[in-house]
């Protein structure tokens, strides 16, 4: 199984990502994590992402950008910055002649989730995937009773995506605490092309639906 170590020069920092390679197709797919999930220090070392399995064997392979200030990325992980470097990731990626530039697809998870949002607006992929992904983050803020003015950061992917005509699979739990059920359903009325799927599960325990993803992906490849 071919694994690269990728790293991304910014104005300050380094930032990192691993390509996994699953079978002799074209790179055609982009995976993005949650705040939680980091990417193993070794390149060998079993992943942190469980989009792995609905890669292995279908034509897929997978990028996974670290996040600035987690495992070995530096500096600190603003949205701004955070957006650029994905999109930095994303503009090598296309220049790779062995990519297949048109199917190339965003896939994250919660914060991950609203990080490829926004990179979605500068850098229009085949379609998205969105797993427990919030409306933004001052809307969990405001469920919280913490003042929207205290938060940084809006994540706002309900803005970013709102009306867009990708192709977006949206998966969340019926259960999850952390981001409750209606921020997916919020997304999904915003998008006049989009798949909702809901789970019997939480935000940390849902099983990956493999075959639910690979036949989206199929779908919005064609």
């Amino acid at each position: 199984m071919p694994q690269t170590l990728i790293f991304v020069p910014t104005t300050r920092h380094v930032v990192g990502g691993i390509t996994k390679s699953y079978a002799h197709e074209p790179l055609r797919n982009i995976r993005r994590g949650g705040a939680a999930n980091h990417i193993p220090r070794r390149p060998d070392a079993p992943s942190a992402t469980a989009a792995e399995p609905a890669a292995q064997g279908h034509g897929f392979s997978v990028l996974l950008p670290e996040y600035r200030g987690y495992g070995r990325s530096g500096g600190t992980p603003t949205q701004a910055a955070v957006v650029s470097d994905f999109v930095a990731f994303y503009d090598r990626l296309r220049g790779n002649p062995a990519v297949d530039a048109s199917h190339i697809y965003f896939h994250g998870r919660s914060l991950g989730g609203a990080v490829a949002c926004a990179v979605a607006l500068e850098r229009r992929p085949r379609a998205l995937i969105l797993e427990s992904t919030f409306t933004s983050v001052r809307q969990l803020a405001r469920e919280r009773d913490v003042p929207s003015f205290l938060v940084a950061d809006s994540f706002d992917s309900e803005a970013a995506i709102a009306g867009s005509t990708l192709p977006v699979l949206l998966i969340h739990g019926r259960q999850d605490t952390i981001v409750p059920v209606q921020h997916a359903v919020t997304l999904a009325s915003a998008l006049p092309n989009h798949t909702l799927l809901l789970l019997s599960c939480g935000h940390n325990d849902c099983p990956l639906p493999a075959s639910e993803i690979l036949q989206f992906l199929d779908t919005a490849g064609r």
